[in-house]
């Protein structure tokens, strides 16, 4: 009988022979559940990212959730729901239980930056709810384990900016933001900006696209980001592209206790994937001025004002058709020692009125210098940091629909090949 019977439950099953029922041959069949068999490892530790495999072996299909610990204390906690890759599967000691290829059971779980400092550090697995350990392994965090790259961010700011915007984003490993040169260095440019277009008027009307799907653990302290904005005049266009989960609840309680009509919902039907979601917006768009803000993103109060600023032009400078910025990149819902796994969880302050809670901890700093050629192989600008004038709408379209990922900078290369970004 199918293993999928072993689960405790009574089943009638019935008996015939060429089609035709047997007197007597219906039987109403208990099948024990089989006894867990649950194995597991924990294979490598990169860019603050632990991954590895858990499975029960004895019910297959059954997606455990996977903690990982440091000493008695959880330090990361997710499901084990993604495929087994055969390098996965190939990392498993000859002999040793794992799982096939493709089945279900990997799992990709963040960890505090701390443990990014490049020196090992003893971790352990175990299903949550239980306090058996399933595998121990003692890593160091690859990426800041080679080379100076735990030393990288204590470079001069000149170095450090001539690498981000040539190279990619600089990751931090386990150093504290406010600890290094190049953040002093950005800080202050940051508040030579927002000081140049503190006294200027909110003139310009901005559409801002906020598409969410299954977003429900991040949209209110994005949406909070929004009312918190020092520019004032803007209209927010929130699409639900029919999520499965409690975004539409969550958002209709915020909306109602927010009270601001600046704030539009729109409900797609059915999920037709975050390009056809953007467009549904920009449909209904106003604004002079349109920008984007994923549902996991968060804006400086300040971002509105300098991006329309800078979009304005100052001084002899022309009015620019796009602008973009860089962007920090942080994981939230994470704490250096939680003492309960519920600290891993996103949070998001209750107050409308609050600021947004920031980034837990940021992990790392990314600014590009923008260049046709490798803007076409690699992603230049996130869409969280980029706006661009209503006209460049109407004259070259919205996203492709038909683009489930990459639209976005589709859309990027297609504006940008009429004016370079500012």
């Amino acid at each position: 009988l199918p293993g999928w019977m072993r689960d405790g439950a009574g089943h009638r099953i019935s008996f015939r022979i060429n089609g035709q029922p047997v007197p007597g041959g219906d039987l109403d069949l208990f099948l024990d559940r089989p006894k867990p068999e649950p194995a597991g490892a924990i294979q490598q530790v990169n860019r603050h990212v632990c991954t590895g495999w858990l499975r029960d072996m004895a019910a297959p299909d059954k997606v455990l959730t996977a903690e990982i610990l440091s000493g008695d204390r959880v330090i990361g906690r997710g499901p084990a729901c993604h495929p087994v890759t055969a390098k996965t599967a190939a990392d498993i000691p000859e002999g040793g239980m794992a799982p096939p290829p493709g089945a279900t059971g990997s799992f990709e779980i963040r960890l505090p930056k701390r443990f990014a400092d490049g020196t090992p550090h003893a971790l352990r697995l175990r299903i949550a709810g239980t306090s058996q350990s399933l595998a121990e392994a003692e890593l160091a965090d690859s990426a800041f384990a080679r080379g100076d790259g735990a030393q990288a961010p204590q470079k001069p700011p000149r170095a450090v900016l001539e690498d981000m915007m040539h190279r990619g984003p600089l990751w931090l490993g386990a150093h504290p933001i406010e600890t290094l040169p190049i953040w002093r260095h950005l800080d202050m440019v940051r508040a030579a900006l927002v000081q140049r277009h503190a006294a200027r008027p909110a003139d310009e009307q901005v559409s801002i696209v906020m598409p969410v799907f299954n977003g429900a653990g991040t949209i209110g302290a994005a949406i909070r980001s929004v009312l918190a904005q020092s520019h004032d005049r803007w209209e927010l266009l929130i699409v639900d592209d029919a999520s499965t989960d409690d975004t539409r609840e969550i958002l209709e309680g915020l909306l109602e206790q927010v009270g601001d009509d600046r704030i539009r919902l729109i409900r797609q039907a059915h999920n037709g994937g975050v390009s056809a979601a953007r467009n549904a917006a920009l449909a209904q768009a106003r604004g002079a001025i349109i920008a984007y803000l994923d549902c996991d993103d968060l804006w400086d109060p300040d971002y509105l004002a300098v991006m329309t600023g800078e979009m304005a032009g100052t001084g002899t400078d022309p009015a620019r058709q796009a602008a973009y910025c860089g962007h920090l990149i942080g994981q939230t819902g994470m704490t250096d020692h939680p003492e309960d796994p519920a600290a891993m969880r996103h949070a998001a302050p209750q107050d409308p009125d609050e600021a947004p809670a920031p980034p837990t901890e940021i992990l790392g700093l990314g600014l590009r210098s923008f260049h046709m050629a490798m803007a076409e192989n690699q992603r230049l600008i996130r869409l969280s940091g980029f706006v661009h004038r209503r006209a460049l709408l109407e004259r070259l379209g919205g996203f492709d629909p038909a683009m489930r990922r990459f639209g976005d900078r589709a859309l990027i290369l297609r504006y940008a090949a009429e004016e370079i970004p500012h």
